[in-house]
């Protein structure tokens, strides 16, 4: 709440209403002075003194011997090495003699055939039907 001759900024925007809300994070801005809310307190800003009966908070910064300082974790280094193992490279196999016989087998009967048809053609002739 705020009294309406006072300028309230709230996040650095004028509030015309009386009543309004500020949250975590919010900046406040009332007659000079600069009000942060954060989670643990209020941190004030102002170019004049200010007093105040509050309790000063005072934060302690983080120790870098401490147990929980920079407590992230990162995924472990995949190397890939080259292998020291000797490796025996053999001669390389004789290309396969491909058997001819089998295709001899398949062509030889069909030409016998022929042969033994043109053969009877031409003797039949020559034989008499009595």
């Amino acid at each position: 709440m705020h009294d309406k001759n006072t300028d309230v900024y709230i996040n650095y925007e004028l509030q015309e209403q009386l009543t309004n809300k500020a949250y975590i994070g919010d900046h406040i801005y009332v007659e000079g002075i600069w009000l942060e809310v954060q989670a643990d307190g209020l941190n004030v800003l102002s170019q004049n003194t200010v007093a105040s009966s509050l309790i000063r908070l005072t934060q302690e910064m983080p120790h870098a011997q401490a147990d929980d300082y920079n407590t992230y974790h990162r995924s472990p280094r995949i190397i890939h090495r080259e292998p020291t193992d000797d490796i025996k490279i053999e001669r390389p196999p004789q290309p396969i003699q491909k058997n001819n016989t089998v295709i001899w087998r398949s062509i030889i009967p069909p030409l016998v055939m022929i042969a033994l048809t043109v053969v009877i053609f031409l003797v039949r002739p020559m034989v008499f039907i009595f």
